[in-house]
């Protein structure tokens, strides 16, 4: 099963993007924050992140960037 992890500040968006992925046979990690994503993608790197860009704290070009040199 494919994993996606869906980075965003906005709790509805997480739901209903976990409702459709989840419908779709994915396998969903939903995390609010940036620094959250960080600490769950060395323990269980998805196949695909969905990133909000504005985000409080860690925005999401600072998580793209971290992605990018880690993974």
């Amino acid at each position: 099963m494919k994993h996606v992890m869906v980075i965003d500040d906005e709790r509805d968006i997480l739901t209903c993007m976990d409702e459709v992925l989840t419908a779709e046979g994915y396998r969903v990690t939903g995390v609010v924050s940036g620094a959250e994503a960080l600490d769950l993608l060395a323990d269980d790197p998805p196949d695909l992140v969905i990133l909000d860009l504005r985000m409080p704290g860690t925005n999401g070009l600072e998580v793209l960037q971290a992605i990018r040199r880690t993974h």
